[in-house]
């Protein structure tokens, strides 16, 4: 699950959306939906692991990244557990 959330896209789409496009390169594009779950899930994943900083440190991030989109309910709910 740790690997997933270092995935290209993930964490800075803005960034990602930006760069430049390889043509010999297939990246996965991800939907606000799947990043906000991957959001979520690392920050359980970190929680169950007891490294509690991380996992308040990845739902701060999440908070900050989908204030104001449709997600940003997906991740007060998930901040909530």
């Amino acid at each position: 699950m740790l690997k997933t959330f270092t995935l290209p896209g993930v964490q800075n789409f803005d960034e990602y959306k930006r760069g430049v496009k390889n043509k010999y390169m297939t990246v996965i594009e991800f939907t606000e939906n799947v990043r906000s779950q991957i959001f979520i899930l690392t920050a359980k994943a970190h929680a169950m692991s007891k490294n509690f900083k991380e996992a308040k440190d990845i739902m701060q991030e999440a908070i900050m990244e989908f204030a104001g989109s449709d997600e940003e309910v997906t991740i007060v709910l998930g901040n909530a557990e």
